[in-house]
This record gives structure tokens, sequence and C-alpha cells, in this order.
């Protein structure tokens, strides 16, 4: 139980960095052309809880670690419609630690969770769930008829993972035990109601999707992964990363919305948010310039720091096309690559983000290709693994149809007098190298978090933490997954070879 403990620990380490990320702003008041971002002092005070619906609960971003295709017909928007005809769906093959993660705009009292799932074939019942508060994990949080209790106050941000699901299968393989979950299977909800103080049901706003394209000067290899797509994806982790040899001076982006549309201001996450060590080693934006389909120009100077901060602009924008160059910008440590994480835009009090019209068409181009190949056994796939013994191993990992990946593992030695614990979280983005109907190779690359712990008789307790940049190569044949350097391998259960 203390090791189940610890493992997770660091992965709510990493969420709460990001969750805590979400309340960090500074407001923009200024008569001149230029407008520059600072931390408000209203802005620094506690917010007060919201305990009733009022006039709705703002979020501040919502995302799904995985999303069915066609989005239009399962995307998180049929969490929150009043049907439940409708419904969120994971892609398929996907359900166990996939889920859902929102950030509200003020603090929340929060009473349980109504989380309501639709009877359909192709959906695997979810048994159970496990939820994270500002990053923390809530312990004994059964669900039953349909509903988890929270009780919880001051929260800032929610994580509903999928647990355990009623097809997930288990198999045997070299005293190995290999969790699968059916290819042809999928997860999903159909209504997630909050329950605030009172079990008075929060009225949730969902911030608007604009219809539109955006187009780069330049991006990073690979686009997949650095591509503008990122800029509306409410994940702090993942960036626009401009492509040009310089430092990003004169680099722009273009947006041509479907639509006339007016901006008074933006919300901005600066610079490459996916770890303090990826911000500092990234260059920065420091003056971006707007200008509409008139010749109407506003120019706000951004911060140097993480966390999203308001500017507005003391000209408001108007128009169907808008364009914002970088003017200026703060150096990186290591890299001359400009980086931006999110970005959205105000108008007055409302705000909306470009409706992403890339990703979809990129899952399924991804979802064509690997078909008959080697990669297609695990694409959208949680890849388990268990050892249980006196030194052991629980790892997995999941290679996402959206170049996203994350892997997990937790190890430990008990020598009888010193008992040693190592876990490790990555995540980041992945490309294909080689691919074939026998192997696949995959780049993957990102952050790694790794933690050590010993316990000795005599001594006590000893921990190392260690945050670092990292790539590797896997080897994906029909043996397993074998990484080049930081990863452990994993193996496939008998029926999936």
């Amino acid at each position: 139980m203390k090791l189940t403990s610890l493992f997770l620990s660091i992965i709510l380490f990493l969420v709460f960095t990001e969750c805590s990320k979400t309340k960090q702003s500074g407001e923009t008041t200024s008569n001149s052309d230029s407008t520059k971002a600072t931390s408000s002092e209203e802005a620094s005070k506690p917010a007060e809880e919201s305990t009733s619906a009022g006039s709705g609960i703002v979020l501040k971003g919502i995302y799904a670690t995985s999303t069915k295709i066609p989005a239009a017909s399962f995307s998180y928007y049929n969490l929150f419609d009043g049907n439940k005809n409708t419904y969120w769906s994971t892609m398929p093959g996907a359900g166990p630690d996939e889920g859902i993660m929102l950030y509200f705009d003020k603090p929340l009292v929060i009473d349980a969770l109504e989380i309501t799932q639709p009877g359909t074939e192709t959906n695997s019942r979810i048994t159970s769930f496990t939820i994270y508060t500002n990053g923390q994990k809530l312990t004994d949080r059964d669900y039953t008829n349909d509903k988890i209790t929270i009780n919880m106050s001051n929260v800032y941000s929610l994580f509903i993972r999928l647990d355990q699901l009623d097809d997930m299968i288990k198999g045997n393989k070299e005293g190995t035990v290999v969790t699968s979950f059916p290819s042809e299977k999928t997860a999903a909800i159909s209504e997630l109601k909050i329950l605030l103080k009172g079990g008075v049901k929060a009225d949730i706003v969902i911030p608007k999707q604009v219809k539109g394209t955006i187009t780069a000067s330049s991006t990073l290899a690979p686009d997949l992964s650095y591509g503008v797509r990122n800029l509306f994806d409410s994940r702090s982790e993942f960036a626009w990363a401009e492509g040009d040899k310089g430092n990003g001076i004169g680099q722009s982006l273009n947006l041509q919305f479907q639509d006339e549309q007016t901006i008074t201001g933006l919300e901005v996450m600066n610079g490459y948010q996916r770890s303090d060590k990826h911000y500092s080693a990234n260059t920065r934006v420091k003056t971006l310039t707007l200008s509409d389909e008139t010749g109407k120009q506003s120019e706000v100077t951004l911060n140097d720091s993480q966390g999203e901060q308001l500017v507005s602009l003391s000209t408001p924008l108007k128009g169907k096309n808008i364009k914002i160059k970088v003017k200026d910008v703060y150096p990186g440590a290591s890299y001359k690559d400009m980086v931006i994480s999110e970005i959205k835009f105000k108008n007055g009090d409302a705000e909306f983000i470009l409706e992403d019209n890339v990703t979809e068409s990129l899952k399924n181009a991804l979802v064509k290709r690997a078909k008959g190949t080697m990669l297609e056994k695990v694409l959208d796939h949680r890849i388990g693994n268990e050892i249980q013994e006196m030194d052991g191993q629980i790892s997995s990992l999941i290679l996402r149809s959206d170049y996203t990946f994350v892997y997990y593992m937790r190890g430990w030695t008990d020598s009888g007098r010193d008992t040693s614990t190592d876990e490790t979280i990555a995540d980041g983005n992945w490309e294909i190298k080689e691919l074939s109907a026998d192997m696949a190779v995959i780049r993957i690359f990102g952050k790694l978090m790794k933690q050590s712990k010993t316990q000795n008789y005599y001594t006590g307790e000893t921990s190392t933490d260690d945050l670092q940049i990292f790539q590797d190569l896997l080897t994906i044949d029909a043996g397993g997954i074998s990484p080049q350097k930081f990863l452990s391998p994993l193996v496939f259960a008998p029926s999936q070879n």
C-alpha cells in the first residue's frame, strides 16, 4: 500500500504542477499602444470559493486524454449537454488510465460527482474511477449508483481517471502479468454532473470554440509534435515551436476565422511549459504585434513567467483575418527555438479559442498508416506489465494516435535490511522512425521524472528526485517493446502475439 501511494505521489506532483499554473495570472491595464502583462494585486488575493451554481462555472480549460473520431460526435462537450444519448468516448482499444481534465476559473466546494455511462455494446462499463483534485489523489472514493462522494473545498482542478473496466484482460507470459484491453472496445461517459455544496448542480460553461484555420510562418520538426494545434488544446505541456534558424523574431501566426471576431485581449501561456527545465531552455515571447485586415495594430508585452497571463489590447481588433507577429523575445538558456504553449482570445469578459481542425485528420491518417503494421498492435492501447515478487515492477505505456504518450514505472527491491523503490513517469510526444509489418521504431521525447527512496532499518529514509528532458528509441516487434535507454522493456500478452 505504501509503495502504491509513493508511485502515485510522483504522478500527482506532475499533475499538480500543471494545475497550479492555471492559478497564475496577470492583467494588463494600459492606454498606450504598447501594453504589458503585470500581476495584479487582485489576482494574488485568495479567490472566494463558489458553493452555488450562480451564473455558471467557467472552465479555464478542459481536455480528454483520448477521444474517438469523429470528435464532433464523441467530444467532451457531450458531458454537459443534458442528453444521455450523446457521450464522450475514447478511441477503440483505449480505456484504462485515460480520463478527463477540468480547470475552473474559481475554487469550488464539491460535494459529489454524478457520472452516467451509456449502455452500448461497444463501450466497456467503467467500474471504478480515480479522482484527483488540485493534483492530489482522493482515497476511498467508491463509484456507487453512478455517484462518487468528493467532499472537497478549494478545488481549482479536477482529473477523472478511468481505473477498472469490465473487459480488462490479464494474461501471463514467463512470469509477467500482462494487462490489456480489447481493441474493439471503448470507454464512455454520457453525462458528468458536478454537485456543489448542498447538492446543487454546477452550471458548467465550456470555452467557446470558433471555426477557422491557423497557419504558422514556420514550425520546428517534427511538426506533428510542435504544430499550431497545440495552442488550443488546454494542455500546457504541448506547444507550438517556430522552426526558423533565428530566435523567433519576425515569426508569425495567421488566423482566418470563418466569421468576424472581435479581440480585446489575449490569455497566453508563454514559453514551453512542459517543465521548469523546458521553460528556461527554450526562447519565450517578450513582445507581440497583432493586426487585423483593416491595418489596425496593437502591441502587447508578456512577462517572462510561467502560468497564464492576461494582456489587454489598447486597440481592439475586429475581422476574419488576424496576424500575430513576434517582435521581441526572452532568450532560452539552451535553444533558440521560440515557444508558446497556449493562447485564448478575449472579447470583453468572453473567452474563445480556435476549433482544432488538425488533430482529427492526423489521427485518421495515422490509424490508416498503422493498419497491418506492428504499430497497430499498440496504438491507443495501454500495454501493462506486472512482476509481483520481493523484487518487482509495475509498468505501462500508452502511445496515443494524437502523437502523445505516457509511461509509468514503479520498481522495488527488498534485501531484508533495506527496502528501495524507484518511480518513473515520462510523457511527451512521439514520431515514427521505421515502420513495417514486423517491426516499428518509435522516437519518444519529453520530460522524465525519477524518484528513488530507500528505507533502512538503522538510518531511516533517504530519497532523490530527478527531472530531465529526454528522448528514447523504442523497438516494437512480436516479443514486445524494447527501449534503447531510459524505459523498461514491456512484453505482450500471448493473445497479442
